[in-house]
């Protein structure tokens, strides 16, 4: 019969039960990092004149709106939100889930994100019932405003920041582990919702990038090692998880600096085939973007398109030792938007899903040696520094990949 693992998912409140102290051995952060919570959606509140829930103490002063966002399956499973929808939008929300607003710590205050958008991350108390038994949970919300310029009012959102974070001890060693809901509903044992990372590579560290090789999709199994774990149960507080290994495989495709590129059989947007493997001896930059030239794109218009042109043109000094390829990851091109994006020069693009897959990536740059190594790239994970969580992300910039291209060619 397989072996069934359960493991513990911490985080940072002293009611966890302390039996799991020593299997799990590190606590998880309150605040989450933000790239494997990008793929959270952010759902319209709906507003309403009067309280959905009975409240007490000082509720509004003003003009105000109220809305309940649904999180947890407790016996009062939802927080309250009073809106002051105006110019200077404020909120306030009930943070303990107590239906007392007197007791709060005031209206939060807010990040100004874009001209007209504001958001607010507020840490609740989120209900659950887990085997008869009520308790509550540290959940992490995103208010966001959004102005109207049609209704000329503010359209409020709200998103889960909803990890769960601890270890799993998996033939002997302790294996980080992390996992979120991409429901935003503060409920985690709907496996069709549940994103998961846990450490492939064994490094003691979860690489966070969004597509990276340690961040799995909902449903599908998971890799430590060469061995295929599924996850077969998950509370509904996300705070024990059970694995089932079902075999093992080949390894799937690691991205970090010092190992091999996967190889590649392709054709380029304009009809052309190759092999990745055909540009060994030559420094290979792969970008990974999600679309090409669409404004409005956050990871891709403007800030996609503007890092490709920089890079080109500082390293086309290096024309004859360097190829760029650019693997569009979402939206295919056409041929006619291709040249238009990149214009005259030898940029080779690529859009092919077999590809993207085996990179696992939908954004990132990565800098591959005349030997097929990586020797630099885009990185974003969290590990542990004096039982601490500690999370880290950078991008490299234009600088620092003219001065490794520059170093390989010489």
């Amino acid at each position: 019969m397989p072996r069934v693992i359960v493991c513990l998912i911490l985080f940072v409140i002293v009611s966890i039960v302390p039996v799991f102290a020593d299997q799990v051995g590190y606590l998880g952060e309150m605040r989450p990092w933000p790239m494997l919570c990008a793929g959270v959606p952010a759902l319209p509140l709906d507003l309403s004149d009067s309280p959905l829930e009975t409240l007490v103490g000082p509720v509004c002063a003003g003009e105000c709106s109220y809305a309940l966002i649904p999180v947890g399956n407790g016996n009062d499973p939802g927080i309250s939100v009073v809106i002051w929808n105006e110019e200077d939008p404020r909120i306030l929300v009930d943070t303990n889930n107590n239906e007392d607003l007197g007791d709060e710590s005031g209206i939060y205050v807010r990040e100004q994100i874009f001209p007209h958008a504001f958001t607010w991350f507020v840490n609740v108390d989120v209900e659950y019932e887990v085997k008869g038994t009520v308790h509550t949970v540290p959940y992490h919300l995103s208010i966001i405003a959004c102005y109207s310029y049609k209704t000329e009012k503010y359209q409020f959102l709200v998103g889960g920041f909803c990890q769960r974070r601890g270890g799993i001890e998996l033939n002997g060693s302790f294996v980080p582990i992390a996992i979120t809901d991409l429901s935003s509903t503060a409920m985690y044992n709907d496996l069709s919702q549940l994103v998961v990372a846990i450490d492939t590579d064994g490094d003691g560290k979860l690489d966070t990038l969004p597509g990276s090789h340690e961040v799995y999709k909902p449903g599908g199994p998971l890799q430590v090692g060469d061995v295929l774990y599924e996850i077969t149960y998950v509370s509904v507080d996300g705070r024990s998880i059970a694995l089932k290994k079902i075999g093992e495989t080949r390894p799937r495709a690691i991205l970090k600096p010092g190992r091999q590129v996967p190889d590649f059989a392709t054709v380029t947007i304009d009809g052309r085939a190759f092999w990745l493997s055909d540009f060994l001896g030559k420094v290979v930059i792969l970008l990974f973007q999600p679309r090409v030239n669409e404004n409005g794109c956050v990871n891709c218009p403007s800030t996609g398109y503007d890092r490709l042109t920089v890079i080109n043109k500082d390293l086309e000094e290096f024309s004859n030792e360097v190829v760029i390829i650019v693997i569009v990851t979402e939206k295919k091109p056409s041929q006619e938007q291709w040249l238009a994006y990149v214009g005259e020069s030898n940029i080779l693009g690529v859009w092919d899903p077999a590809v993207t897959e085996l990179y696992h990536s939908k954004s990132g740059l990565l800098i591959v040696d005349q030997h097929g190594v990586i020797k630099a790239m885009d990185e974003a994970w969290f590990t542990y520094k004096q039982g601490r969580p500690k999370g880290y992300y950078y991008q490299l910039n234009e600088i620092e990949i003219y001065d490794i291209v520059e170093n390989l060619v010489k």
